[in-house]
């Protein structure tokens, strides 16, 4: 087996304070803001794994086969 390095997308909530004002009185609340981190994510492929893969794509894409 190795690993394999792809890029990948993750969605992370977090809370941000927001000021809210009534006339003169000023508080925070905390609303939830999503925030999208790309990062470089690792995964383990073994040689089993990558025949299952190519089998797949053939299927899929008939074409393609060699």
């Amino acid at each position: 087996c190795r690993e394999e390095q792809y890029p990948c997308t993750r969605l992370y909530s977090v809370h941000k304070p927001c000021k809210q004002c009534l006339n003169e009185i000023c508080f925070y609340s905390l609303r939830r803001v999503y925030v999208i981190n790309k990062e470089i994510c690792v995964r383990t492929v073994c040689a089993h794994e990558e025949l299952l893969r190519g089998e797949g794509m053939a299927r899929e894409y008939p074409g393609n086969s060699p």
